[in-house]
């Protein structure tokens, strides 16, 4: 954990410990230090940072963070209000961090807010939600592009980043797109590929995934997938068939 604001980490550890199944690590005031410690070989899953640090802003951190040749980046979890912010410096569409997909914004929440989504976020991270998104696209379709899969999961992965509704192709599609530096519409359309496929299969799975979610048309659009995907892994659905999308057996959480 992180930020200029002792009383406020305090607070912070103080419900994380008395709640149980988070494995908390120091606390810092100063971002060089922290990335100081990174660099040296601290191993954590995820950073929850307070937008301001006692020697930097928590973006200046974050670049700072992606020049360190890590292993593995932690998950950055920002706890302030920063999509009011007069003073933030630049959008997430069209900031370059962004489709990295390392951090997320947590905008106006409570302890236990806080608490379940820093849950739901470990339990989801990449390797797991490709996994996910994988079967339930061979449930669905049998045969599919592992490009057009790519999509889906990127695109799930930054629906998850944020409680609030985003807009699918500037908040969304374009993080992607410009991660494998291709177009919106070529993102949108592999993602209405694997919908097209799941459509021409037919299967009992893609009918029943359909029924659930009372789609007002047909066919999912893009949007309509995404956040439907979202909300099948957030509220830890079984799988349809075989219970492909069971949840791993419960690890502790190391921040």
């Amino acid at each position: 954990m992180a930020s200029y604001d002792l009383r406020g980490l305090r607070v912070y550890r103080s419900y994380l410990t008395e709640l149980g199944g988070f494995a908390l690590g120091k606390s810092y005031r100063m971002g060089r230090e922290l990335l100081q410690d990174l660099e040296a070989g601290l191993c954590c899953d995820i950073l929850l940072m307070d937008e301001k640090l006692a020697d930097m802003h928590a973006f200046e951190f974050l670049r700072r963070l992606h020049q360190c040749r890590l292993p593995r980046l932690p998950q950055v979890v920002m706890l302030s209000g920063w999509e009011s912010s007069r003073a933030r410096p630049f959008s997430l569409a069209a900031d370059p961090l962004h489709p990295a997909g390392n951090y997320c914004i947590m905008d106006s929440y409570s302890l236990s807010d806080m608490a379940q989504s820093l849950s739901v976020l470990y339990d989801l991270d990449l390797e797991q939600l490709t996994r996910r998104c994988r079967s339930l696209c061979e449930e669905w379709a049998g045969q599919f592009s592992e490009t057009d899969c790519a999509y889906l999961v990127e695109s799930v992965q930054i629906a998850f980043q944020c409680r609030r509704k985003m807009a699918i192709r500037k908040e969304i599609l374009l993080p992607v797109s410009k991660r494998h530096k291709v177009t919106i519409s070529a993102v949108d359309s592999g993602i209405r590929r694997l919908i097209e496929a799941s459509e021409k299969e037919g299967r009992p799975s893609w009918q029943a995934f359909k029924q659930s979610f009372r789609f007002k048309t047909q066919r999912p659009s893009t949007g309509e997938l995404i956040y439907s995907v979202k909300a099948l892994l957030q509220n830890n659905t079984p799988s349809l068939e075989e219970g492909a999308l069971r949840r791993d057996e419960q690890t502790e959480h190391t921040f």
